[in-house]
């Protein structure tokens, strides 16, 4: 969610309302948000330093396909492989499959923009290091779905620091990912020290074309559909060294505890076995009235873990953004089948 702290509150049919600038940077929270700490290292990533190795597009694919996958599916995880996050050199065994996915996924995502308007970004992983994108590096607004990158950078300062999270932390942190409540979500930004701890946080995991704002509107941070991979697979992946044990355990909780309201995009993917796991985000855009629609999230299809992100912009309405949505990431699934 993106304009309202409270959990019945996400956007009805009907006329987008047409908040101010303050309103929409913040999500709709009565409170300013203080400057972050320090700015810097904010600005300049992403597209201007080119091409980078990374998880942006199918080098954790490359990983998963060394015989990685079988027997790690209990905790509903991905295996873990330092290639996954930083990248690697050498031949990508699965480059049929990938080029094959992509075009399907790509053909699929410009029918649906023809047929419901509005921009689309869509990367996906599944098993057996399948990878499949459609304008994956396509740059949105990233509106609520910033906020596992803002848990996941307060859980990694937390330990820079050798110390757990508070129980207030912790209870913010429940209310921004369950509930998407955006004053936890201040809190917790500034707790993990604005955009530049964000920067560190994204540069770890190889989300390196997600630029924080620096002014401390969170909300208008930009982001890829590769670079939210990138995020999940930090979150989903066993092993990796963003997150401990517990920690990936305890995140995965909370995305499959959102509440019922804001369980919509990508579990609309899976088969109804497992427990969809899931972070969305919306927002009207002041100057266009147009909305921004994402999801981000784990589904389990015929048995196997399938990772997600879907971004979406330029929709004249909340509930056909959903709709539009919940479309891509059935498409991405049945491009990595294909």
């Amino acid at each position: 969610m993106f304009l309202s702290a409270t959990p019945r509150a996400y956007p009805r049919p009907g006329p987008a309302p047409t908040p101010g600038p303050a309103a929409e940077a913040r999500g709709g929270g009565s409170q300013p948000v203080p400057q972050p700490r320090s700015a810097a290292g904010a600005r300049g990533r992403g597209r201007s330093r080119g091409p980078q190795p990374g998880p942006r597009g199918g080098d954790g694919a490359e990983a998963l396909s060394r015989g990685l996958w079988a027997g790690t599916e209990r905790d509903g995880a991905f295996p873990w492989s330092e290639s996954a996050v930083r990248g690697a050199g050498g031949t990508v065994r699965r480059d049929g499959q990938r080029v094959r996915a992509s075009a399907a996924l790509g053909r699929a995502v410009d029918r649906l923009e023809r047929e419901c308007g509005g921009r689309l970004g869509v990367a996906a992983l599944g098993p057996d290091g399948r990878y499949a994108a459609a304008h994956g590096d396509r740059v949105f607004v990233a509106a609520s779905v910033l906020k596992t990158a803002v848990l996941l950078a307060v859980l990694r300062r937390a330990r820079q620091e050798r110390r757990a999270l508070t129980a207030p932390e912790r209870a913010a942190a429940a209310a921004m990912i369950e509930r998407s409540d955006n004053e936890a979500a201040n809190t917790l930004w500034r707790a993990a020290g604005g955009a530049a701890g964000l920067a560190e946080l994204l540069d770890r995991v190889g989300a390196r074309h997600t630029e924080p704002e620096p002014s401390g509107r969170w909300g208008l941070s930009r982001t890829t559909a590769n670079d939210q991979l990138a995020l999940l697979r930090a979150v989903f992946t066993a092993g990796g060294p963003v997150l401990r044990p517990g920690e990936r355990a305890w995140v995965r909780r909370l995305m499959c505890r959102v509440v019922p309201e804001q369980r919509w995009g990508v579990p609309a993917a899976g088969d109804g076995t497992g427990r969809p796991a899931v972070k969305n985000g919306w927002l009207p855009r002041t100057d266009t009235g147009l909305w921004v629609v994402h999801s981000v999230g784990r589904v389990t299809v015929a048995g196997h873990v399938h990772l997600l992100a879907v971004l979406s912009a330029g929709h004249r309405d909340f509930r056909p953004g959903i709709t539009t949505v919940e479309r891509g990431a059935r498409a991405a699934v049945r491009a990595l089948a294909s």
